[in-house]
């Protein structure tokens, strides 16, 4: 009878997984092209190039924050320098709170296609990260929301690094 049970469930898990397309390409490809985000279950099969292809890997992963300010030297200069030190980095504009969620899940650009140039979105685990990067030197950017800062006191609690990168505002600057 417990044989019997065993089996039952395993046919009913099956039964209600969500259904996986059989034509991984053509699914894919659809999505790249009509810009829509694929799900979980096929972005998880495509490690992100970021993690994949860091000469002299140190295995320490890094959040650089864009949804609070994101200026053209931030972006494109503070993450190829620390991928060129051996740091996997991953920018994100999403809140900081769901971006930080263990069990969360991110938008990324997967590598499906490298030599054609086929990176489309997908539905990927949080990755775990070491360090959070952070730029706040416009007093017009966008404030951290109080569920931001308590995700970024509770992880800094349990021992990741914070990087807060600022300047000094003018008085005029201050918002109320």
């Amino acid at each position: 009878m417990k044989k019997l049970f065993i089996l039952a469930s395993i046919i009913i898990s099956f039964s209600f997984a969500p259904e996986v397309p059989k034509d991984y390409d053509k699914v894919i490809t659809d999505a790249w092209h009509s810009g829509k985000t694929l799900p979980i279950k096929i972005g998880a099969k495509y490690q992100p190039n970021i993690i994949n292809g860091i000469k002299n890997d140190n295995g320490y992963n890094i959040l650089v924050d864009i949804a609070h300010q994101c200026s053209f030297a931030y972006l494109w200069g503070i993450q190829p320098t620390l991928q060129r030190e051996g740091y996997r980095t991953v920018s994100s504009q999403a809140s900081l709170n769901t971006v930080l969620d263990p069990n969360g899940k991110c938008r990324v650009r997967i590598p499906f296609d490298t030599k054609n140039k086929i990176y489309p979105f997908a539905w990927y685990p949080n990755f775990e990260y070491n360090v959070v990067i952070t730029q706040q030197t416009d007093a017009s950017s966008p404030s951290y929301t109080p569920k931001e800062q308590k995700a970024l006191v509770e992880y800094v609690e349990n021992g990741g690094g914070l990087v807060i990168l600022g300047s000094t505002i003018k008085k005029e600057e201050i918002k109320d």
